[in-house]
């Protein structure tokens, strides 16, 4: 199921700063994508960003780690967390 648009206009407007911008230069409708069933959008804001610029952005998580000057092991951390609890939401629903 797909949220609906205002919906994911709201969730999305949460993004800012370097994630937008990022998003923006590789995609000008990303930042519009709706989000699938909402999932995305109940993830902790720190496993948000890298999912999305993963994914929305492709970005590599070295690109990622360098863009938000985080150490690549957060980075890596922050997308399995936040990819375990997407699937764990997945398969409950």
């Amino acid at each position: 199921m797909v949220a609906t648009t205002a919906v994911a206009r709201t969730k999305h407007s949460s993004i800012s700063g370097p994630t937008r911008t990022l998003l923006s230069r590789r995609s000008p409708s990303a930042t519009r994508l709706p989000i699938c069933g909402g999932v995305l959008a109940q993830l902790p804001d720190a496993q948000r960003e890298v999912i999305t610029l993963a994914y929305f952005g492709e970005l590599s998580t070295t690109e990622i780690s360098g863009e938000l000057s985080l150490p690549l092991g957060t980075v890596k951390g922050r997308m399995r967390l936040g990819l375990e609890k997407l699937r764990r939401e997945i398969d409950q629903n």
